[in-house]
């Protein structure tokens, strides 16, 4: 990377990375909080302890002065703003029902994805590039593998969207975001990771239940767990005239 002349990097650090101490002795300037909805906890347990890892960046690596970068919306809001006060953090803050107008240029669809910019535009600012080009960058950005990316398009006009959302707050917020762009209905094909968090698998049946008309429960990595039972988890929590496996 320094070879390549560049100064500045954007990395993701993950819960357990924190937690086992992968991330100590890096220098960060700023540190960003997307979001906390469940995930991991075939890891960490509990909420609690997914949250406290999470704050292993912010109470322990990040030093006075650093930038804390979230969402003011967040339902932990008050718990990050109580953090970045003691830690004498700068603290930026985005709010997408306020400011998503300013992206009103970008191509990519959900307020997620808006959201994520936002945060990543603040980033920029904190070292030094000014907001002008940055925006005249925007329009270059695509849709990364994986993120409701489009990969087919019908002469019916039917649309063939990917996306790894395999959390609950994830996967309600990957079909709200489609049904609230096209104002159509989504037919969906999805299935839960074995060996992982077993409870999240029903939470995200009544999900698919609830916004999907149509559902097909499919086999996802089982590991070493029997697919069927994984399945059998599923489907229980989706209404019959919907679900086929």
């Amino acid at each position: 990377i320094k070879k390549s002349k560049i100064d500045n990097v954007l990395m993701e650090i993950s819960s357990h990375g924190l937690k086992q101490g992968r991330a100590e002795g890096i220098s960060f300037i700023s540190g960003i909080f997307t979001n906390l909805s469940r995930d991991h906890l075939d890891y960490h347990k509990s909420m609690k302890n997914y949250f406290d890892a999470k704050m292993i960046l912010f109470k322990k690596i990040l030093t006075s002065k650093s930038t804390m970068i979230t969402d003011e919306n967040l339902k932990c809001f008050a718990k990050l703003k109580k953090i970045s006060t003691k830690k004498n953090f700068k603290l930026k803050t985005i709010n997408i029902e306020k400011n998503e107008n300013l992206l009103s240029d970008f191509k990519l669809i959900g307020k997620f994805q808006k959201k994520n910019l936002l945060m990543s535009i603040l980033a920029c600012e904190t070292i030094g590039i000014k907001k002008k080009n940055i925006f005249n960058k925007l329009n270059r950005i695509i849709s990364l593998r994986g993120r409701l990316e489009l990969i087919k398009k019908f002469p019916n006009n039917t649309k063939v969207f990917v996306d790894f959302a395999h959390t609950p707050e994830a996967l309600k917020t990957a079909i709200e975001t489609l049904k609230n762009f096209y104002k159509k209905g989504v037919t969906l094909i999805f299935g839960c990771g074995g060996e992982r968090d077993k409870a999240k698998r029903s939470t995200m049946g009544r999900i698919a239940n609830k916004l999907c008309n149509k559902i097909y429960v499919t086999d996802d990595n089982p590991r070493n767990e029997n697919p069927k039972k994984i399945r059998n988890k599923i489907v229980k929590s989706i209404d019959k005239k919907k679900v086929k496996e």
